[in-house]
């Protein structure tokens, strides 16, 4: 691995940690909406994840297809949605 796919892979770690920790603590509740959900992962899994990506400029497309897999999975998390879903 180079430096740069060990710190996107864990940017797709923290993308899926965060948001688990999150549900674990009561965002993905029954009784709380999937946007007030969404809104909740935008303002502090995503800056939390991303954090410091204006230094990863490299980006090859599979490291791209990896983040965008991980938030793919957050989303259909948070809509209750199979993972096998359609994107």
């Amino acid at each position: 691995y180079s430096k740069l796919g060990t710190v996107i892979d864990g940017a797709c770690r923290s993308l899926r940690g965060n948001l688990m920790a999150l549900i674990n603590i009561g965002l993905h509740t029954n009784w709380l909406y999937p946007c007030s959900s969404f809104r909740i992962y935008k303002s502090i899994v995503l800056p939390r994840a991303m954090y410091g990506c204006e230094l990863r400029t490299n980006i090859t497309q599979s490291k791209s297809v990896k983040l965008e897999q991980a938030h793919r999975f957050c989303i259909k998390h948070i809509q209750h949605l199979p993972s096998y879903t359609k994107t």
